[in-house]
């Protein structure tokens, strides 16, 4: 199988830094042996995308770990790299205002979660956002992460108003007739 590399070009509002979106790139291997038909793979997935696609989690929940993700990139926990080429000068009495936003952006999504799961779950449902690109590669590991991580995504899934997303692979699913998850 033969790998190139391609990057990957990406419309959606991103919690990724400009360097780890130039770097997320999408693997071209090929499907049979003289090379005519290939298949493309996103190589960088996050967690959540690989519990979606294999069917793990919801649309819903899916959703909803990547609007948590966007708030905690907007509060500043996530470190954005430096760029020196440009100077940006705010005034003194604009610093504390703008603190305040940057709390508040995944506050009221974290006390939800507690609320709902519980201060020790919550945090460690954290932990999982903290590095959202290493995941079990064993399917009953991510089978026992995707079970641990329903209850606190169908948490924020309420708070960010995902819940009512129905998932198309269960419509598709009653529409046949086949069996539901």
């Amino acid at each position: 199988m033969v790998l190139t590399r391609k990057t990957l070009i990406s419309t959606q509002i991103d919690p990724l830094t400009d360097e780890q979106i130039r770097k997320r790139a999408v693997g071209v291997e090929d499907v049979d042996q003289r090379g005519l038909v290939k298949r493309h793979r996103v190589l960088e997935q996050t967690l959540f995308d690989m519990l979606f696609l294999k069917d793990l989690i919801d649309q819903s929940q899916h959703e909803a770990a990547h609007m948590m993700m966007e708030s905690i990139s907007k509060s500043g926990a996530a470190i954005r790299s430096a760029n020196l080429d440009t100077e940006v000068f705010t005034p003194h009495q604009d610093v504390s205002k703008m603190m305040g936003e940057r709390r508040m952006a995944f506050s009221s999504a974290y006390r939800r979660l507690v609320e709902d799961v519980g201060v020790d779950d919550a945090s460690r449902t954290m932990r999982f956002f903290v590095d959202i690109y290493h995941y079990p590669v064993e399917y009953e590991e991510q089978g026992a992460v995707a079970r641990f991580l329903n209850d606190p995504l169908r948490s924020l899934a309420s708070h960010y108003g995902t819940d009512g997303i129905r998932d198309p692979r269960s419509i598709l699913r009653r529409l046949v007739g086949a069996s539901q998850k």
